[in-house]
């Protein structure tokens, strides 16, 4: 009795065992059934379009019908009062973006069978998520191909002007209006979101959507200022004329009048910031450029000779002493090797490419602009900018000491031993200082020396019987350096 019971046992559990092992195994079976569904989860929706149940394929087909009626929306779009120009959504780079949407199905569609089934149980009644996006590059050729002529106006910086009378008045800018790309992408996404919302509706009722009448929208535009307004360029702080200088050329030849007009142009309005150093050999070049220089006497080694460019350093004289007269600081500045007439000894500069240059900084504090006028046989240079109604400058120049000319001795074979005749009188040379006194309220404050100036004498030229040929000492050969003053090229002398 005890043996058969026993053997009850072990088959009630072999029984149970079996059906456990066999329940599994149609466990396995059901859930590689349920993942291997080509269906979406029941009760899949994005917002009230419900897509549980359809295949993949019959979802894509859906989708593809929904992008396209999307992009076939007419937008009406306008600007200010012109007239409407149609347009579809999709020129305007409005398209649909299942990308998320197809991110949360793919654990359903792939993988092995157990990860798709707890996905696709996962899923059940899960909400997905269609978005809508706008290409900015359609957008953008869009508007450029409508709007061109509104998208290609440009503003209209503000200007100064300096009148006849020597005021400071100012022309104020323009500003244009622009299609503001930024607020339209963002309209025609909001367009793109209700149209879909719209259309995810049709679809949950009707299993299909369609185009909706014409969306009406008014351009968003932006005004675009100028870079340079009327605040600004009071800003820079050219209030009014703080010096003038005008120098006399009334005997210059028409070369030399037009090298002194051309310089002249090219400084024209030029404007200094604060600190800048104004640059002359820059102002010769530049005028060489685009104007040239003509035939005009220039100094060559201390002689006046034929030459390309005379009258540039009457340009940069007239400017130097507008200069003193504004306080700036001369940075590198020379005499002439001679006087010269059209201004006091000590109160010139010169030019020589290469060799002497003449450079001051804006040391004001603001801009500083250069303003030149050329009227019958004067040149005047204005500088304007900012200075103290009560600060004046005056420029003092004394000689300090002459210098008498050399005796220059001319052999002459031809006359009489003891004989002598005077070929040219010489011309005394002096040493100058020139002093800039600052003026308070029309009283000296400060006196500083500028320079100390000297200029060569002429030497006196004899001619003299002084014997044999032999007898001369050696004269010095090789070419001599040419250094030319007021101007550009001249003749080379041996």
């Amino acid at each position: 009795m005890e043996r058969w019971n026993n053997t009850t046992k072990r088959s009630r559990k072999m029984y149970i065992l079996g059906g456990f092992l066999i329940a599994g195994i149609l466990l396995v079976a059901a859930v590689g059934l349920y993942g291997l569904q080509a269906t979406l989860p029941s009760g899949v929706h994005t917002a009230a379009w419900t897509i549980g149940g359809m295949t993949k394929s019959e979802l894509d087909a859906k989708l593809q019908q929904l992008d396209a009626v999307l992009r076939e929306q007419p937008i009406s779009m306008q600007w200010d009062n012109s007239s409407p120009i149609p347009i579809k959504a999709g020129g305007a780079g409005l398209s649909l973006d299942a990308s998320e949407l197809h991110a949360a199905l793919a654990p359903v569609l792939t993988g092995n069978l157990f990860s798709r089934a707890a996905a696709r149980w996962k899923l059940r009644h899960q909400s997905v998520k269609l978005n809508i996006v706008v290409q900015r590059s359609e957008l953008d050729e869009l508007v450029e191909r409508e709007w061109a002529d509104v998208q290609n106006s440009k503003p209209v910086n503000a200007q100064r002007i300096i009148t006849n009378h020597d005021t400071v008045t100012y022309v104020a800018g323009r500003t244009v209006q622009h299609v503001d790309t930024n607020a339209l992408e963002q309209q025609i996404h909001s367009i793109g979101i209700k149209l879909l919302e719209g259309a995810l509706e049709d679809m949950q009722q009707m299993g299909a959507t369609q185009v909706k009448a014409p969306i009406r929208l008014l351009l968003p535009m932006q005004d675009i200022a100028p870079p340079v307004t009327v605040e600004t360029l009071k800003k820079e702080g050219i209030e009014r004329k703080i010096a003038q200088f005008t120098t006399s050329f009334a005997r210059s030849g028409a070369g030399r009048v037009h090298n002194i007009q051309a310089t002249a142009d090219t400084m024209q309005d030029m404007i200094l910031k604060p600190g800048d150093i104004f640059d002359y050999a820059a102002v010769v070049e530049r005028t060489k450029q685009q104007s040239g220089y003509k035939q005009a006497p220039i100094i060559l080694n201390g002689k006046i000779v034929p030459g390309v460019g005379g009258g540039i350093c009457q340009v940069s004289t007239t400017l130097y002493n507008a200069a003193l007269r504004s306080g700036l600081d001369i940075v590198e500045r020379r005499n002439h090797s001679l006087p010269i007439r059209y201004v006091p000894l000590g109160q010139d500069a010169t030019f020589s490419s290469g060799h002497i240059n003449f450079r001051f900084r804006n040391n004001t504090g603001k801009h500083l602009q250069i303003r030149t006028a050329v009227q019958g046989k004067t040149i005047t240079v204005k500088l304007f900018g900012s200075m103290p109604h009560n600060v004046h400058y005056h420029i003092r120049s004394k000689v300090a000491r002459t210098i008498d000319p050399p005796v220059k001795i001319v052999r002459n074979q031809h006359m009489e031993p003891g004989e002598e005749r005077l070929l040219q009188e010489g011309k005394v040379g002096y040493e100058v200082v020139t002093e800039r006194i600052k003026l308070v309220d029309g009283k000296a404050v400060a006196t500083e020396t500028i320079s100390t100036d000297r200029y060569q004498p002429k030497p006196r030229l004899v001619a003299r019987h002084t014997g044999a040929a032999g007898d001369q000492p050696p004269q010095p050969t090789g070419p001599k350096r040419q250094i030319i003053e007021d101007g550009v090229s001249g003749p080379l002398f041996e």
